[in-house]
């Protein structure tokens, strides 16, 4: 955001229970629930035909709001995103039953295990990079309400039926060596989605910490011709 806000008008937010959001309970967490917040927070501000860009569950939220006719997107950046796939196999172990139980123990062992994320020395190199501790202290501020509802929203969503719906302009960013989340979820989303263009990057799952360069240059490359478009 810092390199795109010389040219761009850059918004980001925090998700209910992460950041400074407030939390929420476990329950609330849906994509199509955090779409419709994003979606208000836009129209609040006046956003409505604005590019959207999300990474991981974010691609997932962004795709949500961008199949809705109540908003138009200008266009769609997609990076590493999550639509379904093999996450699908978690409603096993994330069913109904199951969550109540592991939300009651993690709210009791999930403080005590952030402090000590939070406090712990990370030796090698990799750990001492700004990304690595920024995604270290930005999970030491949310709760496990907030871990385990956001996880079980994905695990719950599948996107593959309606990517065909998409008429908006759309780029697809995918680490070849991510393993988070499988490229071959991005990939899906480039073929899917009519036009769409695919790029595949030597990375992770965080061009952004790990190819910052080349990173910035492909979103650069895919505003600049969104410019001209009006809604």
């Amino acid at each position: 955001m810092d390199a795109l806000a010389v040219r761009y008008y850059c918004v980001a937010l925090d998700l209910p229970g992460h950041g400074g959001s407030a939390p929420m309970p476990h329950e609330w967490f849906t994509i199509p629930r955090m779409a419709d917040l994003i979606t208000d927070v836009s129209q609040h501000l006046g956003l409505e035909n604005a590019v959207l860009v999300g990474h991981s569950m974010g691609g997932a939220i962004a795709l949500e709001m961008a199949l809705r006719e109540a908003y138009r997107a200008r266009g769609l950046l997609l990076i590493n995103p999550v639509i379904a796939g093999p996450l699908l196999s978690m409603r096993g172990w994330l069913g109904e039953a199951l969550v109540p139980p592991l939300v009651a123990a993690g709210r009791a062992l999930w403080p005590v295990a952030m402090r000590l994320l939070g406090t712990a020395r990370h030796g090698n190199r990799h750990e001492r990079t700004n990304g690595k501790r920024r995604r270290r202290e930005d999970l030491a501020r949310t709760n496990i309400d907030s871990a385990l509802g956001t996880l079980r929203a994905v695990a719950r969503y599948d996107l593959r039926p309606r990517l065909g719906e998409l008429r908006v302009p759309t780029l697809v960013l995918v680490g070849e060596h991510d393993s988070t989340v499988s490229p071959d979820q991005g990939r899906l989303v480039a073929l899917s989605v009519d036009g769409a263009r695919l790029e595949e990057m030597p990375c992770g799952h965080h061009p952004y910490d790990e190819i910052p360069l080349p990173y910035l240059k492909s979103i650069r490359a895919f505003l600049g011709p969104l410019e001209g478009i009006v809604a």
